[in-house]
């Protein structure tokens, strides 16, 4: 035998020699008598006081306990480990394929949760959009929890995103080399290395990262049970049908700890110099943890760069994607692995979407913006948040897209779509917020007791709610209307938000709806009209 030092009792090899024993109904005298151990030793390797048995003695013990097929090769390989980890005094840890990721900022909180997971062991899915740092999370808490996981962590890339993932076939074979089964004895069908690998891993307490993964069915083999363990799975998309998983979906920074970010990579003095201009960057990379790392990068790399110059680049929509870049660092292609990946038509509502100049929207909008079936498109939305390129907000559900991947879909739907059809579908956004704000904004007409039965609203409450739901919409749509030249329909929609926004507190933009309304009925030549709304801008 082989003793251990007193911080390594109960070993995962004395565990299962102990679950052996007594699953045979064995007593300790038994074992030693068929064995030839004594019953000493074999009381030291349960208790943990000694690693684990030489290995003919393991040998001797799997065959006294009919040990055969996945549960002699786990025994003997937990003794091989056991032998091995008192040879270098200390606990094995094992880090196979887990990249080299920058320091992590601002993620105290997930590190926290996914450290209380460790102690329950199981599965834990991390998901969420193309660089939010789902993998530098992962590392980062491997890298922190790695000591308490005697038995090894381990980690392996399943390339979810590319053109041909690894298969979990592959996959189990690298998982299994990396637990010290030799290539020779590994079997070659995926199920019968499945039984492998949740054997091996039924005895040991594990910690297990399996990055960028595709979906469940790719992830499903790979799984263990038992033994204390945890694996972290990376993925974009929420992986919902794994049975018995914990989710934690990570979301972009919070404006403060991407600043943290930023100044992290260029340093304090380069931010204390230009704060104002360092929270415009930040905001204008959306709080997208990839995006911060890109403009840090760009600026570190630059000597006589200000944040100043980078805002002004930022701030062009038609090209902040281009330049959020920095050598092999970009977002652009980040997006587009991922929209690849849709079904056809659901790439086609992810560009329409665009068309909703909002910063959130609900089913209805969605349906008339993406011009397909209303019985049909939640079957989409669903795709779009299961791939995180959608997040739910708000109740009721409430979608929205991150600032960013906003701009690409409204690049894809620039280059993909034919113009005419796009302009027709914006029309028909327009014509919808117009129809419903006026149907909503009869309620608040002063002596109004009641409105037509083909209403959309059947309660002054219900076309509130309406109203506050959509305030970003109507107020982009009434913005947008003014542009245009499209003076009659915007004056038209600021009448119908009359009475509703001059009860509302300054959020809801009452003094711009106003002024356009004033603008266009000036344009239109309505001085009564223009009066009017001038004596709201005033009181407003």
């Amino acid at each position: 035998m082989t003793d251990l030092p007193d911080s390594t009792l109960n070993s995962s090899f004395g565990q299962s020699l102990l679950r052996y024993r007594m699953a045979a109904g064995m007593s300790q005298a038994d074992l030693a008598r068929l064995s030839g151990l004594s019953v000493r030793a074999l009381r030291e390797l349960e208790r943990g006081r000694a690693a684990a048995a030489q290995e003919r003695s393991a040998d001797l013990l799997a065959l006294a306990l009919g040990l055969f097929g996945d549960e002699y090769e786990s025994f003997v390989l937990l003794a091989k480990e056991g032998r091995r980890r008192s040879m270098r005094s200390g606990n094995r840890t094992m880090l196979y394929a887990l990249p080299a990721v920058p320091a992590l900022v601002g993620r105290e909180r997930e590190l926290a949760r996914i450290a209380r997971e460790a102690e329950a062991g199981g599965v834990l899915v991390v998901s969420g959009p193309p660089g939010v740092g789902k993998t530098s999370l992962a590392v980062a808490a491997a890298d922190r929890l790695a000591a308490g996981f005697p038995d090894g962590c381990l980690a392996l890339d399943l390339r979810g995103v590319d053109d041909r993932p690894v298969k979990p076939a592959a996959a189990l074979e690298s998982l299994l080399i990396a637990l010290g089964v030799p290539q020779t004895r590994i079997p070659p069908a995926e199920g019968e290395r499945g039984s492998l690998y949740r054997t091996l891993l039924r005895d040991r307490r594990v910690l297990v990262v399996l990055d960028n993964a595709a979906d469940e069915a790719q992830v499903r083999p790979l799984l263990g049970i038992g033994g204390g363990g945890l694996t972290i799975v990376t993925c974009r998309r929420a992986l919902a049908g794994l049975e018995a998983a914990r989710w934690l979906k990570l979301d972009v920074l919070p404006l403060p700890s991407a600043l943290d970010l930023l100044t992290s990579i260029v340093g304090e003095e380069f931010v204390r110099k230009e704060p104002v201009a360092a929270a415009e960057v930040v905001a204008l990379c959306g709080g997208l943890p990839l995006a911060v790392r890109i403009v840090g990068n760009r600026l570190a790399a630059r000597q006589g760069w200000s944040l100043a110059r980078l805002v002004r680049q930022l701030k062009d929509e038609r090209t902040r994607l281009d330049s959020l870049s920095a050598g092999d660092l970009q977002l652009r292609p980040a997006f587009e692995v991922s929209l690849r990946r849709l079904s056809s038509m659901t790439q086609v509502v992810f560009r329409r979407l665009a068309l909703i100049p909002g910063e959130h929207f609900d089913h209805d909008l969605a349906t008339v913006a993406a011009g397909v079936p209303a019985d049909r498109i939640d079957q989409h939305l669903d795709e779009l948040v299961e791939a995180s390129l959608l997040a739910v907000t708000l109740a009721p559900r409430r979608l929205q897209f991150n600032d960013l991947l906003h701009l690409f879909a409204r690049e894809c739907l620039a280059t993909d779509e034919p113009e005419q059809l796009h302009n027709q579908l914006r029309d028909d956004v327009y014509a919808y917020v117009l129809r419903m704000s006026c149907a909503a904004g009869q309620f608040f007409y002063p002596g109004v007791s009641e409105v037509s039965q083909d209403s959309q609203f059947e309660s002054l409450a219900e076309a509130q709610q309406w109203l506050d739901n959509e305030a970003t919409n109507w107020l982009a749509v009434l913005r947008e209307l003014a542009v245009l030249g499209r003076y009659q329909a915007a004056l038209d929609l600021a009448w119908a938000l009359y009475h509703y926004v001059r009860g509302r507190g300054p959020e809801f933009r009452r003094d711009e709806v106003f002024e356009i309304g004033a603008r266009a009925a000036r344009e239109l030549g309505d001085h009564v009209a223009e009066v009017e709304m001038l004596t709201q801008v005033a009181r407003a």
